[in-house]
């Protein structure tokens, strides 16, 4: 049995796991965190976003092709600036700017969640995942993800939720941090 300290308001909850399925889960949330590091070098080398897409580098002279017409503001399939719907919702315990759990997954943060850490931050993951996620929706891309369909507020529901199916025997983590995970899969020859 491990006791594990989950949430922002530090509710503890016990949840039952072989200690071998724990060590797994938490490998590969700390590989997870070397892959935002990467990501963070990488930045200036390539577009992420079209390097996760095509597991290979891929430079823009212009901007990225893979979010062209899909607003930022709402994560609709138009043009950013001709904008009037709702701002895209990131739920409670999530940071807004780069879309990380601002809470601890089974010991491991991603993410600060004080005042300071939330109003600037600077997280690799912050230009990486939301358009990531934009494309995710929009185009399909296969990252070894399922995702059911639906509007946009489902897709919102979904992506910031606990994964359906358990992870390494050990619990849920937030589709959000699933779809990171397969996107640094798929390229990390890329970030190598």
């Amino acid at each position: 049995m491990v006791s594990a300290i989950d949430g922002y308001e530090c509710q503890p909850s016990e949840i039952s796991v072989r200690s071998e399925d724990y060590s797994i889960l938490k490998q590969r949330l700390l590989s997870i965190l070397r892959g935002l590091e990467q990501v963070n070098q990488a930045s200036s080398l390539c577009c992420l976003t079209c390097s996760a897409i095509s597991r290979r580098r891929v430079q823009h002279v212009g901007g990225c092709s893979a979010t062209f017409n899909l607003c930022f503001k709402c994560l609709g399939a138009h043009h950013g600036q001709s904008c009037s719907g709702n701002y895209f919702n990131v739920k409670k315990r999530f940071c807004f700017k780069c879309w990380m759990p601002t809470f601890d997954l089974f010991g491991i943060s991603f993410h600060g969640n004080s005042k300071e850490d939330l109003s600037q931050c600077n997280n690799a993951a912050r230009n990486f995942l939301k358009p990531l996620a934009m494309c995710f929706y929009h185009k399909r891309i296969t990252l070894g993800l399922s995702y059911s369909g639906g509007d946009i507020s489902h897709y919102q529901e979904w992506l910031f939720s606990e994964a359906q199916e358990s992870v390494s025997g050990s619990g849920q983590l937030p589709n959000i941090v699933l779809l990171l995970e397969a996107a640094l899969l798929q390229m990390k020859q890329v970030l190598e």
